[in-house]
């Protein structure tokens, strides 16, 4: 079984009916605190271990993106260079079938990318050396005979291991979405928005699955800069990012 990168598809938690489902949910904010408090997210990023062969570096923004979108872990993995875009001002993600896979028609999205990721100092240095580029944004996740999901996804259980975060197949990368929906809804954003920025298939009548078309990207903007994100924690400063070749 892949690590990581079962997801199920579910439009509201509290009418989930799938085996397991009360033992599903988004991230604690203790487990976000030990998450985004380990010494990745430091100056000390490149003492951190290279699990499956994955460049720190690529495993940092792997998070923060996971974590600002709610995309999958497959979703992130996959992106180029060239889905790193600027749109009527806005800065957001392409998701796309030309990178790779995507789960639904409704998986192909654009999404713009918080203020609060963006005001981050690292995650900005490395932003700057996508722009006008090609091939893969997350270049050691490549390679291999598997996908760079798959790799990702082995990546990220060997990283909660270290970080001290709870095992198993339910704790994996799909709590990323989970805790993002859950913050758009403390904050009341609508149904429509939610799925726009995640991906997931219209859920209910027939009639909003036919005629809901996806939200602005001005309206999902201003509903991602509602929530309050966690502190990304970086005790010692902030590393730089090393140069992509």
């Amino acid at each position: 079984m892949k690590a990581d990168l079962l997801e199920r598809n579910p439009l509201d938690l509290t009418f989930d009916k799938t085996i397991g489902a009360k033992s599903r949910g988004p991230w604690t904010d203790d487990e976000l605190r030990r998450m985004f408090g380990h010494s990745l997210f430091s100056a000390r990023m490149a003492a951190v271990p290279h699990w499956q062969d994955v460049a720190p570096s690529d495993g940092r923004a792997l998070l923060l993106l996971l974590l600002h979108t709610g995309a999958r872990i497959g979703e992130i993995a996959q992106l180029r260079k060239e889905d790193f875009q600027t749109r009527n001002g806005v800065t957001v993600i392409r998701i796309t079938a030309e990178a790779g896979t995507v789960k639904t028609q409704e998986s192909e999205r654009v999404v713009p990318l918080a203020a609060h990721l963006l005001a981050d100092p690292w995650f900005t240095q490395w932003l700057q050396e996508i722009p006008g580029g090609t091939g893969s944004a997350f270049p050691s996740a490549w390679g291999r005979a598997r996908g760079p999901g798959d790799t990702m996804g082995q990546w990220f259980h060997q990283f909660r291991k270290d970080a001290v975060l709870p095992e198993g197949a339910l704790e994996g990368s799909h709590k990323f979405r989970h805790w993002l929906r859950s913050s758009l809804a403390e904050k009341h954003v609508g149904e429509a928005t939610m799925d726009s920025i995640t991906g997931h298939s219209a859920q209910g009548s027939a009639g909003r699955k036919t005629y809901t078309a996806a939200a602005s990207l001005q309206t999902m903007l201003e509903a991602l800069d509602r929530i309050d994100w966690p502190k990304i924690t970086a005790h010692d400063g902030h590393a730089t990012p090393k140069a992509k070749e």
